[in-house]
């Protein structure tokens, strides 16, 4: 009597399921991009911004730095002859490892993004297709009485406007953290700037843009890990939803696609936590 409800809740079901697939697949492929793929324009600009404006700066604290330690060095050892010639080539030394760092910048950065690509790609982190369930939910719904069918309706009708808005979360989550990248690599040049300082206060900088650079990098061997989890959890739903009630399991669904924001929000800091970044 009630088929044309119970097939309406069937195709509900079938919707959450696919757009869940479609989405994650979606998700992955924008997570697993670098930062030219992502958006070229963006990246050629935020390289022209470090190029034009930020590595003269960049430039001009390097000196700084290296011209105030050796004025400094000389000054309480009194070197002479020898001696302070020694200085003067460890200053030339340093001078030219620094500029070939800020120099190089484009590739330093593109190697570490690279680096964790590498890694997703090598880890082959796919996702099963979800199984069809129409004939579980209709074998579950079958003897069910119109007030039970009606309730399940609604709750499959929240759940399909639940679930858009999480997926769109998650890819807010992936987009922050290119739009952090682009922000960092636009002002590399002037942290770098201070590796090659003796003192360590200044150089912790630097090391501390670098463990900052390789945490966003890593970042997203996380979020890749994240999805493949949150995708073998709604499969087992899925497979177990003959069992449970229709509505348990659908509640259950949801609830994990909540958990994979706040995982995706978490992402960050476990990264950085690792690399002992700030």
């Amino acid at each position: 009597m009630w088929d044309w409800l119970i097939n309406g809740i069937v195709n509900q079901v079938n919707e959450v399921f696919r757009l869940l697939t479609e989405s994650i697949g979606d998700l992955i492929s924008l997570a697993s991009k670098s930062p030219s793929q992502f958006n070229q324009n963006i990246w050629s600009t935020v390289l022209s911004i470090n190029e034009r404006a930020v590595l003269p700066i960049a430039y001009m604290i390097l000196s700084i730095f290296l011209f105030t330690e050796l004025i400094q060095i000389l000054r309480k050892t009194e070197a002479q002859g020898i001696e302070s010639l020694r200085f003067f080539v460890i200053f030339i030394f340093k001078l030219m490892i620094g500029m070939m760092v800020l120099e190089n910048i484009p590739e330093i950065l593109d190697g570490v993004y690279s680096l964790s690509a590498e890694i997703v790609r090598n880890a082959n982190f796919t996702i099963n297709t979800v199984p069809a369930v129409s004939g579980s939910v209709t074998d579950a719904l079958e003897g069910q009485d119109i007030g039970t069918l009606i309730s399940l309706w609604f709750t499959c009708s929240i759940i399909n406007v639940i679930q858009p808005l999480c997926q769109s979360l998650c890819g807010i989550v992936l987009k922050l953290r290119y739009v952090e990248i682009y922000v960092m690599s636009a002002i590399a040049a002037l942290p770098l700037a201070t590796v090659v300082s003796s003192s360590h206060e200044i150089s912790s900088i630097g090391y501390g843009f670098i463990k900052r650079i390789c945490a966003l990098s890593l970042q997203v061997v996380f979020i890749m890990v994240v999805f493949l989890f949150y995708g073998q959890m709604i499969t087992t739903e899925a497979v177990v939803i003959s069992v449970n009630e229709v509505s348990t399991s659908m509640w259950e669904f949801i609830g994990y696609t909540i958990l994979l924001v706040i995982a995706l929000f978490q992402t960050g800091s476990w990264s950085k936590a690792i690399m002992g970044a700030h």
